[in-house]
């Protein structure tokens, strides 16, 4: 069982971590391309996709960098989607938060309008007060997969990296929060080998049933 005190502060990624919905991806990808076909020729999209987020981490970081796009231009377009389309609420996933008396927060690269949307979807707001909430906005437009990303975080709540849990999907992420002296636990439904983090569980709903060699003081 996962065991846990006062002290510690679980942070949950958003999409595809706290539910799973491709057809949601798929519906912000192509509100991304639509985008960015207002920025270059289409047939550079799938290009630009690929050379911004290796060489910059992102597309937003990419766009703010080579093509001078106002962050919350983009962020307000991609995300303009009516999320009720995709979710519902899960009474199972709020019982398991409420469950856990510890602080808990949001850490996700999405945008803080759609992220409350989302939690008002999936029925779990209540566990996720505005104050527990912090997008890509509130970390300085830097993605998880930045290590600066979690500076913005850790300036602004001053928690100790020690003290904190990060849930979430993307082993680029996770393996920025482990160096930053975070505990780390990846939820895939894919096979893996749980040996570069602290803990794995298949879907959320594991949460209560986590074992890991989690101490924190």
């Amino acid at each position: 069982m996962l065991s846990l005190n006062k002290n510690t502060i679980l942070c949950f990624d958003l999409d595809n971590t706290l539910y799973v919905n491709s057809d949601l991806n798929d519906a912000i990808l192509s509100k991304i391309k639509e985008y960015l076909l207002m920025h270059v020729k289409e047939t550079e999209i799938d290009i630009i996709l690929n050379e911004f987020s290796l060489e910059h981490g992102s597309t937003l970081r990419g766009l703010i960098k080579n093509k001078q796009v106002h962050p919350l231009s983009y962020l307000e377009y991609i995300h303009n989607i009516d999320v009720e389309n995709y979710l519902k609420k899960d009474r199972n996933l709020l019982s398991i938060l409420n469950s856990i008396e510890c602080k808990k927060v949001i850490l996700t690269n999405s945008y803080r309008p759609y992220t409350n949307k989302v939690l008002q979807c999936l029925g779990i707001k209540s566990a996720f007060p505005d104050t527990s909430i912090f997008d890509v906005e509130s970390m300085g437009y830097y993605y998880k997969n930045d290590v600066k990303s979690f500076r913005f975080f850790f300036r602004k709540t001053n928690f100790e990296p020690k003290n904190c849990i990060l849930f979430d999907d993307q082993c680029a992420n996770l393996d920025i929060a482990k160096k930053m002296n975070m505990k780390t636990v990846l939820v895939s439904g894919e096979n893996y080998e749980p040996n570069d983090y602290d803990g794995w569980i298949k879907s959320i709903h594991q949460l209560s049933q986590l074992e890991m060699p989690l101490k924190i003081e």
